[in-house]
């Protein structure tokens, strides 16, 4: 499911701010990027994120600054400043002329003068990022809730329309054992001609049939499946991988039903029900 967040938060003298984008995905990846001195924080974005988010992929965006800076004294190399200075010096009179050297010409070559770097204090920093990542994550929740919710009611629909293929398929069984018996008379009067046939075999031939081709079981596990299904998304809670489970279930007893079942009248319905199938469980990745 998709969704967005964000969040900004100041504690301890740091002020934060989140951004989360949450697009669908098999399962939890968390791509989270952070100021290059706070990476050490890494893990536990994705520790937090996993407690809201149990599938998709999500980028997570963090901005952290330090309210109350410290000031950073510049620091001077005076062992290169010289250099520098005696360096210049020796060019000026290889090439024989006069050259004012000045201070600010110094000290603006590279590495006279810079900046002490401050450590940073990523410790201090993440009560601020951790406050402002749950309130962009507990908006992400919403949003995807909101589509949850939807995708649920979708997915309840296309169960309804199942069931009915299920009921039409059940009344077609009963007309499976006079097709075969028809298609077995018709074959055995190809292949041996005005020959006379022991119709008590011709009945125990159906008979067999009848009893490798009865779809009942398969028709009592579908139903039974699809059941599942709707109490799956009455409950709380991640169930996007048990219904990927479920919907493997019901594509394998549709498949075993079709071939017992293949043509006659019940095969263009088997066609419909996968069809649907197939977009319950193009949904159900979605789900979390």
């Amino acid at each position: 499911m998709t969704g967005f967040g964000s969040g900004e938060a100041a504690e301890a003298g740091f002020r934060a701010r989140v951004e989360v984008r949450a697009v669908n995905h098999r399962f939890l990846e968390v791509n989270a990027r952070l100021p290059r001195s706070y990476l050490l924080l890494e893990e536990r974005v994705r520790q937090t994120a996993a407690r809201f988010v149990h599938r998709g992929h999500l980028d997570i965006f963090i901005n952290v600054e330090q309210e109350r800076a410290k000031k950073r004294p510049p620091k001077v190399d005076k062992d290169l400043l010289m250099a520098y200075y005696e360096y210049l010096r020796e060019i000026a009179q290889y090439l024989d002329i006069q050259a004012e050297i000045t201070l600010r010409d110094l000290v603006s070559l590279p590495g006279v003068l810079e900046l002490e770097e401050e450590a940073t204090d990523w410790e201090g920093a993440w009560p601020a990022v951790a406050l402002a990542l749950e309130a962009a994550l507990q908006e992400v929740e919403t949003t995807r809730l909101r589509e949850g919710e939807r995708l649920a009611d979708d997915l309840r629909h296309r169960v309804r329309r199942l069931l009915a293929y299920l009921e039409q398929i059940d009344v077609l069984k009963e007309e499976l054992l006079g097709h075969y018996r028809q298609r077995l008379a018709s074959r055995l009067e190809e292949f041996l001609g005005p020959v006379t046939v022991d119709n008590r075999r011709v009945e125990e031939e159906v008979v067999i049939f009848a009893e490798r081709s009865d779809v009942t079981e398969e028709l009592v596990r579908l139903r039974s499946h699809l059941a599942a299904i709707l109490t799956c998304l009455d409950n709380e809670g991640p169930v996007g991988r048990k219904l990927e489970f479920l919907a493997q279930e019901v594509h394998r007893e549709l498949t075993t039903l079709g071939a017992k079942a293949a043509g006659t009248a019940v095969t263009p319905l088997v066609i419909s029900c996968k069809e649907e199938l197939e977009k319950i469980r193009e949904q159900a990745q979605n789900l979390e």
